[in-house]
């Protein structure tokens, strides 16, 4: 059964988290995984903050995306799938 859309929920924030792992894996010059000696990688996750306090997350998001993101999306209803899809914007609805 289809819920409702609730008319009062909004995607409040758009952010990219980033962390540091070490990591073991290197890359070759055909950008083929390896083993290799321990490093500090990073990698970046897009989270979407509701007005109802349920968060959406995406692995792979750039600053840069996140900021386009917030421009259309912030104050927009995240169940209103046409609004978010007319975008094109696949780590946003991917996060949803």
């Amino acid at each position: 059964m289809v819920q409702p859309i609730d008319p009062n929920l909004t995607a409040a924030e758009i952010d990219v988290l980033t962390f540091s792992y070490e990591s073991h894996v290197g890359r070759d010059i055909d950008g083929h995984a390896h083993p290799a000696d321990p490093h500090i990688a990073h990698q970046t996750m897009l989270r979407i903050q509701t007005s109802a306090g349920v968060d959406g997350y995406c692995a792979g998001a750039s600053a840069s995306a996140a900021e386009v993101a917030r421009r259309i999306h912030v104050g927009v209803n995240p169940q209103d799938r046409v609004a978010f899809s007319d975008h094109k914007i696949g780590v946003i609805d991917q996060a949803l």
